[in-house]
């Protein structure tokens, strides 16, 4: 029941709305309270359902209906119905003009909610009709119906206010020539019809202040269930008797027969229409419990933001509320206005306690809440979250019916229930997200209970730590595949808030271990010691201590310390063709080691207080290196991305030694031939692994230069470099940057057109594939063309398509890409998409249509879906551009079940709002973002010319078989 009443059962017998029903939006819950005190709630709330605009009209704004003789009523039947939302008195569907001697009528909402409809007959005489009962809810801000009927006869006028009929009808008589038993006016004019306002001057209330959509006018008096069926967005455009129908859903459109386009003038805009949504819980926490705490997210955010609009409050067993900020070493409570954003109660009061929850349905909402278990956490935790989540958690709420007392949905065979939640399904791998809270959930639980003491504000900052920590944020919380023993395990490992070590035995001699302190929210001092036992077998270890894991920077204030099995300490600089050590204040910054001996490999480090720092230890794998890490990390070869973490002390382990401007040539090549052997995984000879290893580094010298230095960005391509060579050569990308330029080129400005072209030129460093730029101006795009023929001709082909005024294609495609380009016009546009073919991969690149939200989904429904065929349902294809449709609202895409999506902005790609700039793929397709704000000149973030921001993604298949390569 997702505001409708169809059957989607084989049935298909649809129900029929009796009494007083309207849709409530709803917030999906579970819950669960159970052993060793553990407690655990998630409150979420982002409705599936189709986008839905409004008008707000107000300041002399209105809508305007040309005049047609299908609104000449005369002294017959008609019927007005609207949805709206207002605080104040106003018109809300008129037709009179301002002569005095012509007929009309207006509907309108007086002082206090009385419903009015004014008639003037065409010789001056008018009266009112007016509900006998105030309807004071109609100015409550919210969402409401209205509609009136006129039928001569016994009936005469009716009102309804939503759905049901508002009261006795009473007739005032303005104008003595008029008989109250004449009151059927012949109402005949050849005016326009006025939606928000009134022509007529002399009216009061005339200006509507508020949201009006689905206007409906008919030339008959609906009944009372048809009328139901105007509230719930039932009426179709071949319904008899309609002859006007503009649901104003993001254009003035007439979905009647009549298709009489209606226009706005003055102040008129559309909005996404959002409701208001309210849930209750209580959540049972047991006596003895450590630690009750929780947080409101805006899911859609990478970073701990709070949910626009939201109001959160926090109520005790005894009744007292959490309403104020509190930093103490038993209460945490952090505002925002008037609600909660994140509490953490020590030692919380046993008994229910309550959460009430009121959002916007627009706001992708989720409040979690948990307790620390008392003993054995992560089984605990994993135990029950699995339970909770065996089916998985709806990725998006529902919609329900709520009836009044003693009513009841009907259909022509069955009574339905007055209740309907369903469910989408997912994976495990959204249970991070779902539980919130405390650094996403699992993290965060297993380092309160090692810490035993909270003091500082954990729960809103902690859910930087997943985003700081991409090693067990990717092994641990996302990784389906990990049995629940094995989670346990490694959160047992935890230290403290942020503080964590992680090791990892793999086979071949693989070893991995990181120490992290970057999200230490407590500021400690760190003294820790460990050992790693290393075989005989392993051909090189390194270690590496920087500032974080997306920096090479050393932290001044901590010490590195690494002793061999014989006790050799490596605290001095060391150049050799076996090892290695580079020395920074006291402490190894970075460490390589040849064949390193066999036995327990002390490590310490220490930092004081404040100190943040980043450490890892690792081994290279003695034989099939890619296929043991990729074991250790459970990830197939399809998902490079999930493995960065494996990747990064290698990369930060080289770009260290190549900052290093007097090693010793056999030094470098040490470092060349770790890097071969870590990155490329190669076994040739000798000579050929250092030549290999030498083309790694420089590559990731310069990923890591042209990335602000970010190393994370250099090991992003070290696995996918790796993913490659592990694939010997099959596994196929192509890098696609987009950007709609917004008519740039040469008939812009100079600034604009050296935004653009610092972009392409970036881009062309950067070695991309295909370059495509939408929204060109067509009257210079000759010029442009055979401008960037020039500039880049000898490394790209420059091509052009033509798309309207100002929506022409260009695009750039490296010569030695093997990519066939084709050419396929869009759904309903005088528009094409481009239809690239690399080897068994599709891909269309376009700008879909924007401003008729319908229209661009069925436009992007209908690639997915040529995409999918074409591709003999293989799943190697993808789509991106302008995709004119928010990534937030992809859910609301009729889409192949083996449809993902991909985004490289959090915020938005648009002026206006959403990020509409994103890329659809089939599931065997592996799509990596690349992070654009930092790989590219910060010009591109201000979005004031061009209007879009531009995206970059590598697309990753693997060929069924070597022949399948070519297109």
């Amino acid at each position: 029941m997702n505001r409708n009443l169809t059957d989607t059962s084989h049935i298909n017998n649809p129900a029929i709305s009796v009494g007083s029903v309207s849709w409530v939006p709803i917030f999906h819950c579970v819950w669960a309270e159970t052993i060793n005190n553990y407690s655990y709630c998630a409150i979420d709330l982002s409705e599936n359902l189709v986008e839905d605009h409004g008008v707000q009209v107000d300041n002399g704004g209105m809508i305007t209906i040309p005049p047609n003789s299908v609104y000449n009523f005369g002294q017959g039947e008609f019927t007005i119905t609207a949805i709206f939302q207002t605080t104040q008195p106003g018109t809300i569907v008129s037709c009179k003009s301002k002569a005095g001697t012509s007929g009309g009528w207006l509907l309108a909402l007086e002082q206090n909610g009385w419903f009015r409809m004014k008639f003037w007959n065409n010789d001056g005489r008018y009266f009112d009709v007016f509900c006998s009962r105030a309807n004071k809810d109609a100015l409550d801000g919210q969402w409401h119906h209205i509609a009136f009927t006129r039928k001569p006869g016994t009936d005469l006028y009716k009102f309804f206010f939503d759905g049901q009929i508002a009261g006795l009808v009473n007739i005032e008589i303005d104008n003595p020539r008029i008989s109250v038993f004449q009151p059927y006016f012949d109402i005949h004019n050849f005016d326009r019809v006025v939606i928000g306002n009134c022509d007529n001057e002399q009216e009061a209330n005339r200006q509507f202040v508020g949201i009006i959509e689905d206007v409906t006018m008919w030339n008959r008096a609906l009944s009372q269930d048809e009328i139901q069926r105007t509230r719930f967005n039932e009426t179709n455009s071949n319904d008899p008797g309609l002859v006007g129908f503009w649901m104003l859903d993001q254009n003035f459109d007439d979905s009647s027969p009549i298709k009489n386009n209606a226009s706005g003038s003055g102040s008129v805009k559309f909005l996404e229409v959002a409701h208001q949504a309210e849930r209750q819980q209580t959540l049972k926490i047991a006596e003895g419990t450590s630690y009750l705490y929780g947080v409101a997210l805006d899911k859609s955010k990478s970073s701990v933001t709070f949910p626009e609009g939201a109001l959160v409050k926090v109520f005790r067993p005894d009744g007292t509320q959490l309403d104020q900020e509190s930093n103490t070493d038993d209460l945490f409570v952090r505002m925002n206005g008037n609600s909660v954003w994140a509490f953490t109660v020590k030692n919380p009061q046993a008994g229910d306690w309550k959460f009430a929850v009121e959002c916007p349905t627009s706001t992708p909402f989720l409040l979690s809440v948990q307790t620390t278990p008392s003993k054995d956490v992560a089984p605990t935790i994993g135990n029950t979250l699995q339970e909770l989540y065996v089916d998985a958690p709806a990725n998006h709420t529902r919609t329900f019916s709520t009836l009044a007392s003693g009513e009841v949905l009907t259909s022509n065979s069955s009574l339905a229930n007055s209740e309907v939640s369903t469910s989408d399904s997912s994976e495990w791998t959204d249970v991070a997200k779902w539980t919130g809270a405390t650094a996403v959930g699992l993290l965060s639980l297993g380092a309160l209970a090692a810490l035993g003491t909270i003091t500082l504000p954990v729960a809103v900052l902690g859910a930087a730590v997943v985003t700081g920590i991409n090693v067990i944020g990717t092994t641990i919380a996302l990784d389906k595949e990990l049995d629940f023993q094995r989670k346990s395990d490694l959160l047992g490992r935890q230290v403290g808030i942020g503080d964590f070590s992680f090791e990892e035995d793999g086979q071949n001699s693989y070893r991995y271990f990181v120490y992290d302190n970057v999200s230490n929210y407590r500021n400690e001092l760190v003294n820790y010691s460990h050992k790693t036992q290393i075989d005989r077998n392993t051909p090189y270890l390194y270690a590496v201590l920087t500032q974080n894991d997306n920096s090479i920077d050393f932290p001044v204030g901590a010490t590195l310390n690494i002793k061999a099995p014989d006790e050799t300490n490596y605290n001095h600089d060391i150049q050799d063709g076996n090892s290695l050590a580079i020395i920074s204040n006291s402490s190894i910054h970075s460490l390589i080691i040849k064949n390193p001996q066999p036995g327990y490999w002390n490590i310490s480090i220490n930092a004081g207080a404040g100190v943040k720092f980043h450490c890892e230890f690792c081994t290279v794998p003695s034989e099939d290196v890619f296929e043991t890490i990729t074991a250790v990390f459970r990830s197939g070869s399809g998902k490079p991305d999930l493995l960065v973490p494996a990747f990064i002390g290698a990369i930060d382990t080289i770009l260290i030694a190549n900052t290093i401007d007097n090693l010793s040539s056999t030094t470098k090549d040490l470092v060349y031939l770790l890097a071969s052997d870590a990155i490329s995984g190669s076994k040739r000879n000798r000579d050929e692994q250092v030549q290999d290893g030498k083309q790694v580094v420089e590559n990731s010298a310069k990923r890591y230069k042209i990335s602000n230095q970010s190393s994370r960005h250099a090991a992003k391509e070290a696995a996918i470099q790796a993913a490659h060579n592990a694939a010997q050569e099959r596994l196929k990308s192509i890098k696609i940057a987009s950007w709609n330029i917004e008519k740039n080129g040469q008939s812009s400005t100079l600034e604009k057109q050296s935004k653009v072209s610092d972009f392409i030129a970036t881009c062309i460093e950067l070695e991309i594939t295909v370059i495509f730029l939408c929204e060109v101006h067509s009257t210079r795009v000759d010029d442009y063309v055979a401008f960037l023929i020039s500039t880049y001709g000898e490394t790209y082909r420059v091509e052009s398509l033509p798309g309207g005024y100002n929506n022409a294609y260009v695009f750039l495609i490296r010569q030695n890409a093997s990519i066939e380009v084709n050419y396929g016009q869009l759904f309903a546009l005088n528009r094409a998409g481009l239809i690239l073919q690399s080897g068994e991969l599709f891909c269309v690149l376009a700008h879909f249509k924007s401003g008729q939200t319908g229209l661009t989904k069925n436009q992007i429904e209908n690639a997915a879906e040529f995409l999918q065929d074409i591709g003999g349902k293989s799943g190697k294809w993808a789509i991106t551009g302008d995709m004119n449709w928010d990534y937030q609202n992809c859910n609301k895409l009729n889409l192949p079940e083996c449809a993902l999506e991909y985004t490289c902005w959090s915020d938005q790609t648009q002026a206006k709002g959403g990020i509409l700039d994103w890329c659809l793929a089939g599931t065997s397709t592996q799509v990596i973002p690349w992070d654009v704000e930092n790989l590219f000149n910060k010009s591109i973030n201000d979005m004031t010319g061009p209007d879009h921001r531009p995206v970059v993604f590598v697309i990753i298949w693997l060929p069924s078989s070597p022949s399948s390569d070519e297109p």
